[in-house]
């Protein structure tokens, strides 16, 4: 329970600061991967027949939303039903799940999803035939930004691809975001020290939040159309039992409006039955409802047999140029704590300087006004250079000290990690991640 909840606070986190901690190279940025159990899962031929001992050649891929991990498929009062467990026990898709960094730019993690998928099909033991995407929130313009990647790339699973499923993903923008916006707008054009501080403060979303206010699948902001070759889904929710109430018409399903969960500027190209509004499902219920898995359902139809790839399974293969980088190993608890201890350490530093920034604005004011008057100049001069120099000895002191603690907490916790990987573990003890404990483990 305790990891859950901690895995759960670090998704939030990459949420708000993900693509800083990445820029940082932080151990707390979360790697996209698709996970298994709880754990990630390697792509490799035998890590998947493990994982899938009865793999088939139609799959199904779960892209969670924001701030979340893939623990938000299970259902409120069933944890080890989901909709991929469901398709794989009604329709026999093998699921899989992501988890990925939200904090970075949907167009990154577009194009990470992209690759990966193509690792996936590469590396099956069973030669994958069907792909299904299903996306809630964020994941679903994920998924959209993936499929573009895939095309662009040449790769062969978007010839493979036969549906996608939107969540409740604010295909237009999320309203959150377009507030966030707007404040932090309004905040930077007062031209106060106090203010601005919080307008920098504001300014901290992430790339990926930032993306959210028009639902931004390019870098370049332009807009991208539905990938041509699969079937396209949409899915709504309420608040209110009906969907006709002005509270469901203004707030949607609590964190996306209806038009922009449905996008009315698809429906043309696609047939009415494509879209759907549940009535009384809020936003985070839409991702592990029985109301969202039974239109899930019926959507994927009649189980079929073993269907034709669309398409050559050969094809253009990912440029040489554009490697797939192997998957990390998961950060084990020193790390993770190395990794906190670094970011209090920016915190600290960044925020003495920007709380210090406005101290000494608002302390030169006084000495501004004095300083009119001749007079007074010449002894006031010297005053303020006093105190400003006391000031900056103060902050200076602080930055001092959080860099000695710093750099001696990282220090102690290198320390720790060298006595562990020296020491073999105890029988029985399970610390550090596997990767870690097979490479201590006495030959």
């Amino acid at each position: 329970m305790a990891a859950a909840w901690l895995e759960s606070a670090e998704a939030a986190l990459n949420a708000v600061l993900g693509d800083y901690l990445e820029r940082r190279g932080n151990a707390l940025a979360i790697e996209m991967s698709l996970f298994h159990d709880g754990a990630p899962l390697v792509v490799t031929a035998d890590a998947l027949r493990s994982a899938h001992a009865r793999m088939s050649s139609r799959i199904v891929v779960l892209v969670h939303g924001m701030a979340m991990t893939e623990a938000c498929w299970s259902f409120s009062r069933e944890p080890a039903q989901s909709y991929g467990a469901l398709l794989r026990d009604e329709l026999g898709l093998t699921p899989f799940y992501v988890r990925y960094n939200t904090g970075r730019r949907i167009s990154h993690n577009g194009k990470d999803l992209a690759l990966l998928l193509e690792r996936l099909v590469d590396a099956s033991p069973v030669p994958i035939e069907e792909i299904n995407l299903i996306g809630h929130s964020m994941g679903g313009l994920v998924v959209r930004s993936a499929c573009h990647h895939g095309e662009q790339l040449g790769l062969s699973w978007i010839r493979r691809t036969r549906r996608a499923f939107y969540l409740a993903s604010p295909h237009l923008g999320a309203p959150l975001e377009k507030a966030g916006h707007l404040l932090s707008l309004a905040l930077g054009a007062i031209d106060e020290p106090v203010v601005r501080l919080t307008h920098t403060l504001a300014d901290l979303r992430s790339a990926g939040v930032k993306d959210l206010r028009h639902g931004t699948l390019l870098d370049d902001g332009a807009a991208l159309p539905l990938c041509a070759g699969l079937a396209h889904y949409f899915v709504a929710g309420t608040l209110t039992g009906t969907e006709r109430h002005w509270v469901a018409q203004l707030f949607g399903d609590s964190l996306v409006r209806l038009g922009s969960a449905t996008d009315p500027g698809r429906r043309a190209g696609l047939p009415a039955d494509h879209f759907v509004v549940l009535a009384g499902v809020h936003h985070m219920e839409l991702a592990r409802s029985p109301a969202v898995y039974a239109k899930i359902r019926d959507w994927f139809g009649p189980s079929p047999g073993e269907p034709e790839p669309r398409g050559s399974a050969a094809g253009p293969r990912v440029a040489e140029e554009e490697p797939v980088p192997p998957l990390k190993h998961r950060a084990g608890t020193l790390e993770r704590l190395d990794a906190y201890r670094a970011l209090l350490q920016d915190a600290v530093e960044e925020g003495t300087t920007a709380v210090q920034q406005v101290h000494e604005e608002l302390a030169a004011r006084p000495y501004d006004s004095i300083e009119l008057f001749p007079p007074l100049r010449p002894p006031v001069k010297l005053v303020r250079a006093a105190h400003f120099a006391a000031v900056r000895v103060a902050y200076d002191a602080i930055r001092g000290v959080n860099r000695v603690v710093g750099t001696a907490l990282h220090e102690g916790i290198a320390w720790l990690k060298d006595e562990r990987e020296r020491r073999p573990l105890p029988m029985g003890t399970l610390s550090g991640t596997t990767s870690e404990i097979a490479a201590r483990r006495p030959q």
